[in-house]
């Protein structure tokens, strides 16, 4: 099976190569296929995709009387009866500079199945894995993965805990935020492209800190998990506390956010931050969420899915109550500057479970 895309000028593409099972010993022996037959130059390494075989490799070559490079993908799956993946992205060595980003975010976006949706993508793993994934001595991606090297205390109502974090999962995270962020600066702020645009950008980032966030998640709130069915307000509220809690502060850059695992660190962050990581915890306990942005109010939220009274968000038949992330206030109280509904866009992220 093969799938190819390109943009509108021609210049940039992305080949999507499905090989039969077993048709590799492992995923270098398909790079060196791909790169014989392609007679390009170039090398890369070998990491880990979600705890497979895969090989990340600069590529150049020459098609149809013109040099190309791109970033070039290959992943060995250990799965039964599943496929083999070559994904080839590239542009014109010419538009290469302009193309970059977007060769990258491209390849980010590569999920092999539903529930890799949710773990980031091919290029994020490669910057650096899924910590939880792999044992203590592990040595991922020629890089020894350190457990800890961030320790944050936090007090929720009565009760401490201690979160730690790995800077350099961190640092991955901001990559790809920062990257989006300039992939989306290229879009005019009110036009039908750039609403899109910002969807993707929240989808990206959402994906790419999920699982990341899974460590903070059992830390905090695992052991409140047979209270969902019981009081799913009371815990959707003590996680809004929690969010509600940190510092406000904008980052100042192009994209202008942190990460959400970068907030959960710092304790600190502005509405789309804590807005995205609100919701990924209502996920984690399957809490149907959905997140609230609004140019109109230039204000992020979330619109939690339980019965209540208050504000509420109307999205694809059902209600969402509001939940503001950046004012001690409770689920369902808006201030009355943003209490029109249709100044939100409700955007879905996450896959349905």
């Amino acid at each position: 099976m093969n799938l190819s895309f390109s943009n509108k000028a021609y210049t940039a593409f992305l080949n999507i190569i499905a090989f039969s099972p077993d048709s590799f010993g492992k995923a270098k022996d398909m790079f060196n296929y791909v790169k014989t037959q392609l007679k390009a130059s170039g090398e890369g390494a070998s990491f880990l995709f979600s705890g497979e075989n895969a090989y990340f490799a600069d590529l150049r070559f020459k098609s149809s009387g013109k040099d190309h490079r791109g970033y070039f993908i290959f992943i060995n799956s250990d799965k039964r009866n599943s496929f083999d993946y070559a994904l080839l992205c590239f542009s014109t060595v010419k538009d290469y500079t302009k193309n970059h980003d977007s060769l990258l975010s491209a390849l980010d976006s590569f999920a092999n199945g539903e529930a890799a949706k949710l773990f980031p993508g091919p290029v994020s793993q490669f910057y650096y894995p899924v910590n939880y994934l792999f044992t203590d001595a592990a040595s991922i991606n020629s890089t020894r993965i350190r457990k800890t090297d961030i320790i944050v205390p936090v007090q929720i109502g009565e009760e401490r805990y201690v979160l730690p974090f790995d800077s350099r999962e961190i640092d991955a995270t901001k990559v790809v935020v920062d990257r989006e962020a300039r992939i989306l600066s290229a879009y005019k702020t009110e036009s039908r492209e750039a609403v899109d645009a910002w969807k993707r950008f929240y989808r990206v980032i959402y994906r790419d800190n999920f699982h990341r966030l899974d460590k903070l998640y059992s830390i905090l709130f695992k052991d409140k998990e047979q209270d969902v069915k019981a009081n799913r307000v009371s815990l959707a509220a003590g996680m809004l506390k929690f969010v509600q809690g940190f510092k406000y502060i904008r980052t100042g850059t192009t994209a202008d956010l942190f990460s959400p695992l970068s907030a959960a660190s710092r304790l600190s962050g502005d509405c789309d931050s804590r807005g995205l990581l609100y919701l990924i915890l209502l996920h984690h306990i399957d809490i149907d969420s959905v997140l609230l942005v609004s140019t109109r109010y230039h204000h992020s939220a979330v619109g939690v899915g339980i019965a209540g009274r208050g504000a509420k968000i109307y999205f694809k038949g059902r209600n969402y109550m509001y939940a503001e992330v950046t004012d001690n206030v409770a689920i369902g109280q808006v201030p009355k500057s943003m209490a029109d509904p249709s100044g939100w866009i409700p955007i879905k992220l996450g896959y349905p479970k």
